[in-house]
Formats: C-alpha cells, sequence, structure tokens
C-alpha cells in the first residue's frame, strides 16, 4: 500500500485490516483526504458499499465508524447509513468491517438462452 498522509493508528488499522482481511479485502476510497485522523475504505466489488472509520476524539486505540450502502431505489440521497459506532477496539471495528463489506449484491448473469 502506498504511504498515506494520515494519523499513524489509522495507517496501522489499514494494514492490520489487509493482515486480517486479505489484500484484496477493501480498496481505498479516501472521500476525507483533508482528514488526517479518517480514511475511508469500500468493497472493490461495489464502491458504494463503504466503511469510515476515525480516531479523532477517541481514546488512543479506539476509533468510531459509519458504514454506508447504497440508497434504495427512487431514494435522492446518495448512500444509506447501515451503522455506527463509537469507542470500538480494533477487534471490533474488524468484525464490523469484515461483516459489512460482504453485502455486495450478486450481480445477475444474463440468460444466454443454452447457446452453444
Amino acid at each position: 500500500m502506498a504511504a498515506l498522509d494520515k494519523d499513524p493508528s489509522i495507517v496501522a488499522v489499514l494494514d492490520r485490516l489487509r493482515s486480517r482481511l486479505g489484500p484484496d479485502a477493501f480498496v481505498l476510497a479516501d472521500h476525507w483526504e483533508p482528514d488526517l485522523c479518517a480514511v475511508g475504505i469500500a468493497s472493490p466489488r461495489d464502491p458504494r458499499v463503504l466503511a469510515y472509520f476515525s480516531c479523532y476524539g477517541e481514546p488512543p486505540g479506539r476509533f468510531r465508524y459509519e458504514l454506508e450502502l447504497p440508497p434504495p431505489p427512487g431514494d435522492d440521497f446518495p448512500y444509506q447509513v447501515a451503522g455506527t459506532g463509537s469507542g470500538v477496539s480494533f477487534e471490533e471495528l474488524a468484525g464490523v468491517v469484515a461483516s459489512h463489506l460482504k453485502h455486495v449484491k450478486p450481480s445477475v448473469a444474463p440468460d444466454c438462452g443454452g447457446i452453444s
């Protein structure tokens, strides 16, 4: 992973998440680049499935997070909040993120009508 201009605890969490979840489990989705204490990661299969976490205002080793999913059909808002938390440990954060990134809906393959 390329060097990030983020708080060392955020960089460490990203490294630990990659080790725990696997190198292809998420992609960086840093919509909060100026915020050195926060970062977003997304599902590589659907970047709208996003987890944002921050260490700002939390005790050392603790984090807050927000989970986002695509909006329901017909909703004008760009996403829906799927969960939030604060004061969580790395272990709690890793579990929540791993579960959340699995929320990608499988795409439907077209029916080719048995073409041989």
